[in-house]
């Protein structure tokens, strides 16, 4: 069976899969310069650090990093195309900030993981008729001890 919002499924499916892929933002997730990608704690990070969903359960203080993946249909043009709205939220422990273990890498490590998953989705076309676009990047209000961020990427896909 095939419906409109099929896309919800396999655009955060395709997307937490291509992040869990990156070397580089799985170690900056992990706080492990090159990390090796065949590291146990890899296998685990769509357990642990990468979502396809947009909750953390905040009663668990855990110290880290982590992206939160969201999809949603923002317009139905037709009965066959519809525009397609990707969120990513990445948040970060404000005492993970530092990127202590990374060195020659400016800024802090909230800022870098966003850069590296715009890196790595902007432009694709493997989610729709044309370019997984970057529309905005802006803050999000968090509960303390964390700071977050929200990219939102569109595109237009066959329904």
């Amino acid at each position: 069976m095939h419906t409109p919002l099929d896309e919800l499924v396999d655009f955060k499916y395709k997307i937490v899969s291509v992040l869990e892929d990156s070397q580089d933002i799985v170690s900056l997730l992990l706080d492990c310069q090159n990390i090796d990608m065949n590291d146990d704690r890899v296998n685990d990070i769509d357990d642990t650090n990468i979502f396809d969903h947009y909750y953390l359960d905040y009663t668990v203080q855990q110290t880290g990093c982590f992206i939160f993946v969201e999809a949603e249909m923002s317009k139905r043009v037709t009965g066959t195309i519809k525009d397609m709205t990707v969120r990513i939220y990445v948040l970060c422990s404000k005492d993970y900030m530092k990127l202590t273990k990374f060195k020659g890498m400016k800024g802090n490590r909230r800022d870098n993981v966003m850069r590296l998953v715009s890196d790595k989705l902007d432009g694709s076309k493997d989610f729709g008729i044309g370019r997984l676009t970057l529309e905005s990047c802006s803050f999000v209000s968090v509960p303390n001890p964390y700071t977050a961020m929200v990219a939102s990427f569109s595109v237009s896909n066959y329904a």
